[in-house]
Order: C-alpha cells, then sequence, then structure tokens
C-alpha cells in the first residue's frame, strides 16, 4: 500500500481529517485530496465563496 492510500484509509476509518467544503457540502480527506489547510473542495467553490463575500459586501457599502 502507498502512503496516499494509506492515509485515506485510517481517515476513513477514524474519521480524523475528513473536512466538510462549506460551499457545497462534500466531504474530502484534508492532505490527501487536498492540502491540509483547505477550506473548500475545489477552485469552483472558492470562486463561489470569494463572489458571496463580495456581493455581500457591495450591498452593505451601498
Amino acid at each position: 500500500m502507498d502512503g496516499q492510500l494509506r492515509k485515506r484509509v485510517a481517515a476513513e476509518i477514524s474519521g480524523v481529517g475528513r473536512v466538510e467544503c462549506p460551499m457545497c457540502g462534500e466531504w474530502w480527506v484534508a492532505g490527501v485530496d487536498r492540502r491540509l489547510n483547505a477550506q473548500y473542495c475545489s477552485r469552483r467553490c472558492v470562486t463561489r465563496a470569494w463572489r458571496a463575500r463580495n456581493e455581500a459586501f457591495g450591498e452593505r457599502s451601498q
């Protein structure tokens, strides 16, 4: 078994390292599927979150 697969199996069994994307709700294993400090599952969700923050900011400032 390679290192990545070992980490994935350990995370699936223990539940530690599983992270949920705040935009779409997809689950992934931190440090295997994405970097350890990733907050979103994809660039698409990063962009959605950025647009949501900026849209909310624009409405408040007017």
